[in-house]
C-alpha cells in the first residue's frame, strides 16, 4: 500500500480527532442545537475511520466511498470549526466584557482567526502559499486557452514569485513563463479568440450567479431567523473563509486534493453549513 495515502489519512485523523475533542470539552449549554454540532463532530471520527479502512484495502482515491465520505468530512469539519471558532468568540466577549452580540463579534473576528492560522501554517511549515501556487497552477493548466485559466496561471505565478528567495532564479523563472506563452493577435485564430471570450462570459455568469445565491441565502435566513443583514451577512463571510481554509488544508494533507473536488458539491456544503450556523446562532 502507497505510504504516502495512508500519511494523509493519518493526518486526517490526527485532525479530525482535535476537533471533535474540542467541541465535545466545550458546549453551550442553552443552545439547544449543541447535540447536533457534537453529532457532526464525533462522526467525523468515523468517517476517518472508513476512509482508512478504505485506503488499506487498496480503494481507490475516486472511488464512491472516499468521495461521498470527502463531502460529509468537508460539510462536518466546516461546523466543527466554526463552532469552535464562536466559542473562541464568546470567551473574548466575555474576558474583555465587550457588549454586544457574541454572534457579531463572531463574525467580525472569524476571518481574522482564519487569516492568522493561514499565516501560522505558512510561517511554521512554508507549505500553505506551495498548495495555493499548486492549486492555481493545475487550474491554469486545466482551463488553458480560457479566461479562467489565464488568470489561474497569473496568480500561481505571482505565488510562486513571491515564495522563491533566490531573485535570479525568479527572473529566469519569469522570462521562461514568458516566452513560453507570449502570443501575438496574428497567431492566435478566430476559434481561439471566439472561445477565449465566451470562457469571459461564461466566468462572470457564474460568479453573478454566486452572487445571487449567497444574496438570496442571505434573505432567506433573515426570512427565517432574523437578524440584523450585516451580522448574517458576516456570518456567510465567516463560513466561506472557513470552507477556503479546510478545503485547502485537506488538498494538502489529506486524500482528496481541491481539484478533484466537485464544484456544484462544495457550494452546496457551503451553503447549508451558513444555514446551520444562522439557525444556531440567530
Amino acid at each position: 500500500m502507497d505510504g504516502d495515502y495512508i500519511g494523509r489519512v493519518d493526518s486526517e485523523i490526527a485532525f479530525t480527532a482535535l476537533l471533535s475533542g474540542i467541541v465535545s470539552s466545550y458546549s453551550v449549554p442553552a443552545n439547544g442545537f449543541y447535540p447536533y454540532v457534537k453529532f457532526s463532530a464525533i462522526s467525523l471520527l468515523f468517517l476517518t475511520l472508513a476512509r482508512r479502512m478504505a485506503i488499506i484495502q487498496g480503494i481507490k482515491t475516486d472511488s464512491k466511498i472516499l468521495r461521498i465520505t470527502t463531502y460529509l468530512m468537508d460539510l462536518a469539519t466546516y461546523v466543527s470549526s466554526l463552532y469552535i471558532l464562536y466559542i473562541m468568540a464568546a470567551g473574548i466577549a466575555s474576558t474583555t466584557r465587550i457588549t454586544g452580540s457574541d454572534t457579531l463579534l463572531f463574525g467580525i473576528t472569524t476571518p481574522v482567526f482564519v487569516f492568522s492560522i493561514f499565516l501560522a501554517w505558512e510561517t511554521t511549515y512554508r507549505s500553505a502559499l506551495k498548495e495555493g501556487e499548486r492549486i492555481f497552477g493545475v487550474a491554469g493548466q486545466r482551463h488553458q486557452g480560457e479566461f479562467l485559466g489565464v488568470v489561474s496561471a497569473e496568480i500561481s505565478n505571482f505565488v510562486r514569485k513571491r515564495r522563491c528567495l533566490d531573485k535570479s532564479s525568479t527572473k529566469q523563472v519569469s522570462l521562461t513563463h514568458f516566452n513560453d506563452t507570449d502570443e501575438s493577435l496574428d497567431e492566435i485564430d478566430i476559434e481561439r479568440q471566439f472561445h477565449f471570450a465566451f470562457s469571459v462570459i461564461v466566468l462572470l455568469f457564474s460568479i453573478a450567479l454566486l452572487i445571487l445565491i449567497y444574496a438570496a441565502l442571505i434573505w432567506l435566513t433573515g426570512f427565517l431567523f432574523g437578524g440584523w443583514w450585516v451580522t448574517r451577512f458576516l456570518l456567510l463571510i465567516s463560513t466561506l473563509s472557513v470552507s477556503a481554509f479546510v478545503r485547502m488544508w485537506y488538498s494538502k494533507y489529506g486524500i482528496v486534493q481541491v481539484e478533484d473536488r466537485n464544484g456544484y458539491v462544495t457550494v452546496l456544503c457551503q451553503c447549508f453549513t451558513y444555514f446551520v450556523m444562522c439557525a444556531i446562532l440567530l
